[in-house]
């Protein structure tokens, strides 16, 4: 057979179409955008719960963090993106709340100590309350008089009643004393005898009423104005020091001083009177 058009050309048979698949639009498979639901999901608690602000920011920050992954990894845009921006979100709201209530509770704890507020003389604050004083520390002593211990010698050298105004102008960490009471300045010397390193804590001075009753020092103790003991400083073999520490204590009682001089002595009461 030939073609008619072109004669001496053998005519060409039709060619069937070929069939073709249906049309499916493109998906993006589950496993390639779990980063960014991560982060969205993340992202929608974080900013549910910034009323627990250590939860919400620590899955802020978490959703932050698997958000920027989403994106590197090219998942779903939109998912990551807006974890990422619900984390940040979640992270700033809640370090602001988490600020505000410790500044909340700091003032109410400073409000308890000086006798205001909710938490005024609550049993959860320190306090001045007494305990009984220990019945081996019965030895006397007198301002001025070295008070020979174990490894240490102290010696008093002032007790200077109705100092609040001064102490509390000395350090603002101070807090103000409770009703009923103020600060007192304890001058003292502290010598180390024993070998080895020393430490004033060893060494400690405390108030005892009129009526034997301690007032213990990490309820009492002040920073008292220079020159200052800290507690924390040590001490080596033959050293001597001299500062102040401030106590509160009872106002207008004839009380004592409680001077342990080292671990293994029984202590001596020093009448400030």
């Amino acid at each position: 057979m030939t073609n008619s058009e072109y004669p001496g050309q053998p005519e060409q048979l039709p060619v069937a179409p070929q069939p073709q698949a249906p049309f499916e639009p493109a998906s993006v498979p589950a496993s390639s955008r779990g980063l960014a639901i991560t982060a969205l999901v993340l992202g929608i608690v974080a900013v549910v719960f910034v009323f627990l602000p250590p939860l919400s920011i620590l899955l802020g920050i978490i959703a932050v963090v698997f958000g920027i992954i989403a994106l590197v990894k090219r998942q779903p845009k939109a998912f990551a993106l807006t974890g990422l921006i619900l984390g940040a979100v979640g992270v700033i709201i809640g370090a602001v709340l988490l600020v505000i209530g410790l500044i909340f509770t700091a003032t109410l704890i400073e409000q308890g100590q000086k006798g205001e507020g909710p938490l005024a003389n609550s049993s959860l604050l320190p306090s001045a309350e007494p305990t009984e004083v220990d019945e081996s520390a019965d030895e006397v002593g007198a301002i001025g008089t070295p008070i020979v211990g174990d490894g240490y010698t102290v010696v008093i050298n002032s007790f200077t009643p109705n100092q609040t105004a001064e102490v509390l102008a000395a350090d603002a960490d101070n807090a103000e004393p409770i009703d009923g009471h103020s600060y007192a300045v304890v001058n003292y010397t502290v010598t180390y005898t024993g070998t080895g390193e020393g430490n004033l804590l060893e060494a400690p001075v405390q108030y005892v009423t009129s009526a034997d009753e301690l007032y213990p020092l990490e309820d009492t103790f002040g920073y008292a104005p220079e020159p200052r003991f800290t507690l924390d400083e040590t001490l080596t073999p033959g050293q001597s020091v001299t500062g102040n520490i401030a106590l509160i204590v009872p106002n207008d009682d004839a009380g004592k001083l409680a001077v342990i001089a080292g671990q293994g002595h029984q202590g001596v009461l020093v009448p400030i009177k």
